[in-house]
C-alpha cells in the first residue's frame, strides 16, 4: 500500500518525493492509518524491497493493496503523472466507501468518472467480475488497463489470453480490445480487432501508442485502425484444415463427428469457422459450433422451408449446452445464444446460404459447401472472407 493517513486526516502518498530522514522523523513522532479500514499500519522503510505501508499481520484489510510489484507501483505513478499533465482530477487508492473498492487511481470530474484497475498479476474471475460489478453500480466506468509484460503473441497476429483478462474487454462500436501499459518504456498498447479462434488463442492486431501521445479521451475511446486480420485469419483456417487437432476431448469429438458425418478429418464446411462480434463470450470455437448448426439444423431442412428465428436459437442453444462450460462466467447463456444466433443468421444470409421472408422467419436457398479436398475449399475461403469481413462491420 502506497498511501496512509495520519490522525488529522492528512495523507501521505510513497509515490511523493520524501528525504527519508524526514519520513523516518515521521515514523517515530506520527501513527499512520489505512484509510480504507482506518486501522493502523506501518511505515516500511526497508532497503530490499520498495517502501510502503503494511498492516500488522492480524489485522490484514481486505481492501489493502499489499506486496505490490515494483512495476505495478511504477505504473500507477507514471499513469497519475500522466493524468497530472492533462489536469484531470486524479486520486491514487481512493477508498469509496459506498461500494467498499479502492482502484489504483480515480478519476473525478464533472464529466468523468472512472476507476483504473492497472493490473499486472493474474486475478480470480469472480474478483475481477465482482469489482467492475461494484463501479458500474455506481455509474463509475471501470477501465483495466493490463501490465505490457502480459501481453503474450504466439506469432505476428495470434497472442494467448489468460481467463480472466476476457474480463478486461472494452469495446468501440463493433470491436472489442484491451489496453495494456509499459511503464519502463512509456508506451500504451492496444489490443485490437479481438477474433477468438481457439479457448486462449485469439487472432488481433497491436498498436502501440507512447503516453506523451495520447490522452485520456483517446484511452478511454482508441483512435480507429484498419481491419488487417483476414489473410491471417484464412491462414488459420487453411491450417485447421491440413493439421486437425485432437489435443483436446472437444476436438476429438468434432473430429469424430466430421468422420461420422462422412467429410474427412478437418474438412469442416466453407460456411463455418467464422468469428462473429460475439464470440468471446462462447468457449465454444466457431469451427465447431458453426459446423454443428449447419448439419443438425439447416442440412436436415428441405430448400425453401422456412424455418423461425425462435427455432434457430433453440437449436444452438441445444448444440451449446451439450458441452460442458459453452459461455464465458457471469455471462448470460440466454442473451449469448440469442445474439450468436442472429449474428450467424446475418452472415449466412450474406453467403446467400439462406434469405429473410418475414420479420423472424428464413428459408434455405442452397445447401453448405461441402467439398472434398482441402484445395477446393481454400479456393473459395477467399471469397467467402471478403464477405465475412463486411459483414463483421455491420453486426
Amino acid at each position: 500500500m502506497l498511501q496512509a493517513q495520519l490522525m488529522n486526516g492528512r495523507s501521505v502518498s510513497l509515490l511523493d518525493e520524501h528525504d527519508t530522514g524526514k519520513l523516518q522523523q515521521m515514523r517515530r513522532d506520527q501513527q499512520f492509518y489505512c484509510p480504507a479500514c482506518m486501522k493502523k499500519v506501518t511505515l516500511k522503510l526497508g532497503t530490499k524491497r520498495r517502501w510502503h505501508f503494511a498492516h500488522e499481520k492480524k489485522k490484514a484489510c481486505t481492501y489493502a493493496t499489499e506486496g505490490e510489484s515494483d512495476t505495478h507501483v511504477l505504473g500507477k505513478r507514471y499513469l497519475l503523472d500522466w493524468l497530472t499533465r492533462q489536469q484531470l482530477p486524479s486520486t491514487l487508492e481512493c477508498f469509496l466507501p459506498e461500494i467498499r473498492q479502492r482502484p489504483d487511481i480515480y478519476v473525478h470530474d464533472a464529466q468523468y468518472k472512472v476507476a483504473i484497475e492497472f493490473q499486472c498479476a493474474s486475478m480470480d474471475i469472480a474478483a475481477i467480475h465482482a469489482r467492475s460489478y461494484g463501479y458500474k453500480k455506481e455509474s463509475i466506468l471501470p477501465v483495466w488497463i493490463l501490465g505490457g509484460h502480459r501481453l503474450k503473441r504466439k506469432n505476428s497476429s495470434i497472442y494467448r489470453l489468460r481467463s480472466f483478462e476476457w474480463f478486461a474487454l472494452r469495446r468501440r462500436e463493433n470491436e472489442r480490445y484491451l489496453t495494456y501499459y509499459d511503464p519502463t518504456a512509456k508506451m500504451f498498447g492496444f489490443l485490437r480487432h479481438i477474433l477468438p479462434v481457439r479457448s486462449s488463442a485469439v487472432l488481433a492486431q497491436i498498436q502501440l501508442i507512447p503516453s506523451d501521445n495520447l490522452s485520456f479521451a483517446s484511452l478511454l475511446q482508441p483512435p480507429q485502425i484498419p481491419f488487417t486480420l483476414l489473410n491471417e485469419l484464412l491462414r488459420v483456417r487453411q491450417r485447421m484444415r491440413t493439421y486437425p487437432e485432437y489435443r483436446t476431448p472437444r476436438d476429438r469429438f468434432f473430429q469424430q463427428f466430421l468422420t461420422a458425418n462422412k467429410r474427412p478429418p478437418g474438412q469442416f464446411p466453407l460456411e463455418a469457422g467464422w468469428p462473429l462480434s460475439s464470440q468471446p463470450f462462447t468457449t465454444i470455437p466457431a469451427m465447431i459450433w458453426q459446423t454443428l448448426f449447419l448439419f443438425r439444423f439447416l442440412l436436415p431442412l428441405p430448400l425453401d422451408h422456412p424455418f423461425s428465428l425462435h427455432q434457430a436459437t433453440a437449436s444452438l442453444r441445444a448444440i451449446l449446452g451439450s458441452f460442458s462450460i459453452p459461455y464465458l462466467p457471469y455471462t448470460s447463456p440466454t442473451f449469448i445464444t440469442a445474439k450468436l444466433t442472429e449474428e450467424y443468421l446475418q452472415l449466412l444470409m450474406s453467403f446467400a446460404t439462406i434469405k429473410k421472408v418475414g420479420e423472424e422467419h428464413y428459408v434455405c436457398t442452397s445447401e453448405p459447401v461441402l467439398f472434398e479436398t482441402t484445395e477446393e475449399l481454400s479456393k473459395r475461403d477467399s471469397e467467402y472472407g471478403e464477405i465475412w469481413q463486411k459483414t463483421l462491420t455491420l453486426l
